[in-house]
């Protein structure tokens, strides 16, 4: 019902209206006998998130879906279904979490940098204009994903974190846990 909503509201308002709902602890429903983690992988790919990867791989430059800031509701999703997995393991659901990561990684540019929106829709504007374009806070929600949950390469990492230096984010601004500005 709310994605029927935010896609209806999207077309009144000519604009995308992006959906992240905010849940319990990663572990809660689980632990009643309710898990969602197969839910939320499943919405992934239902809504195009996993397609934005495919077509950044793939070197695309048309197609993109979703607002600016997509990448991170995906790393948000690999960081809860991550912790989860640390407490309830389940094989199949590993085993799904880990092709996902593979096309996050996929994505990834010779450079190191990795944000689908700016590789397939707008790579002319790739670090613009860092302060308002989402790409340090999808940059932190990638590197929380990674660091925290420890589920994405250091190497992805490093080589996304070398890619933004190169483009002028000179190492002052801070990562903040929970604001996931880098």
């Amino acid at each position: 019902e709310i994605i029927l909503l935010a896609k209806a509201k999207e077309k009144e308002a000519g604009r995308p209206i992006g959906i992240y709902p905010e849940t319990k602890h990663p572990t809660y429903f689980s632990s009643i006998g309710l898990p969602h983690e197969a839910a939320l992988l499943a919405m992934l790919e239902k809504h195009g998130y996993l397609r934005n990867f495919e077509l950044a791989a793939e070197g695309k430059r048309e197609g993109y879906s979703g607002p600016v800031y997509m990448d991170s509701d995906a790393y948000k999703t690999i960081e809860a279904v991550s912790y989860s997995l640390a407490s309830h393991p389940d094989p199949a659901l590993e085993k799904r979490l880990e092709a996902i990561i593979a096309k996050v990684a996929a994505a990834q540019q010779p450079d190191g940098y990795l944000n689908t929106w700016f590789t397939v829709k707008e790579p002319e504007k790739r670090c613009a204009n860092l302060r308002d374009n989402h790409e340090l806070y999808c940059s932190g929600h990638l590197f929380e994903a990674a660091l925290y949950v420890g589920r994405l390469s250091r190497e992805v990492v490093a080589e996304h974190g070398a890619a933004l230096r190169a483009a002028g984010a000179d190492g002052t601004a801070t990562f903040i846990l929970g604001g996931q500005i880098v």
